[in-house]
């Protein structure tokens, strides 16, 4: 028997972006079987392996510039007791969204465990890849809340699991917001609303911040001073 888990992850990389991630990831030895043989083909047929990778990007522009469907829409990664898969079209709500999961036996060990370290990986690998956290960020709160902010900068960069996995987080902080409509990801937030900076303490000591990323960035505000 065959069991499936999956993860939806907060980037939405181009088409380049999807490349470079691929690219990555054969890097830190998760080779992508689709893409590995696409470019096998493709050494077979040109007389020079140097424009290889040139080919299938001209191959997936003409795709897309032709209305067809990408030749990138996905990817596997196959190991001895399990598959890792990779879909740049993950959800319905979100068309370029990621989702990440794996396929894998009663027999294998810790597979949530493996999930987790393979998002991890393809997120230090668009950061790698050059994906500007500042635009995502933004994105997302945009997405998320229907508030667009303003100024946005990077304040600090936090790892949450060192000597587990590579994850640097960065927490930016804006100032001034325009509305721009109604969120557009709904599954993210029950209820949007401005919190005053002086009621975050009670909120912390209420037990109502739990998430460490959040709980990070709610205390450096708090230390700096900057939301006074």
């Amino acid at each position: 028997m065959l069991f499936l888990a999956s993860r939806v992850l907060e980037h939405e990389p181009n088409r380049d972006g999807r490349l470079r991630l691929l690219a990555r990831l054969q890097e830190k030895n998760l080779t992508p079987l689709i893409r590995s043989t696409r470019l096998n083909f493709y050494k077979r047929a040109l007389p020079n392996t140097a424009t290889v990778e040139e080919m299938e990007r001209l191959v997936n522009t003409m795709a897309e510039s032709g209305g067809q469907d990408s030749t990138l829409q996905g990817d596997l990664f196959c190991f001895e007791d399990h598959v890792f898969f990779l879909l740049f079209e993950g959800l319905a709500s979100r068309p370029g969204a990621l989702r990440a999961g794996i396929v894998y036996e009663a027999r294998t060990s810790e597979p949530l465990r493996k999930l987790d370290s393979f998002c991890q990986t393809i997120s230090l690998c668009l950061a790698e890849a050059g994906e500007e956290s500042i635009e995502t960020a933004a994105r997302e709160v945009e997405e998320e809340t229907g508030w667009r902010p303003g100024d946005l900068h990077r304040v600090v960069t936090f790892q949450p699991a060192i000597g587990i996995a590579d994850s640097p987080h960065d927490v930016f902080l804006g100032h001034g917001a325009e509305r721009v409509g109604e969120p557009s990801d709904v599954t993210e937030a029950e209820v949007v609303s401005w919190v005053p900076v002086s009621d975050l303490p009670k909120l912390i000591n209420e037990g109502r911040i739990r998430d460490g990323a959040s709980l990070v960035a709610v205390l450096h505000l708090l230390a700096s001073g900057s939301g006074a």
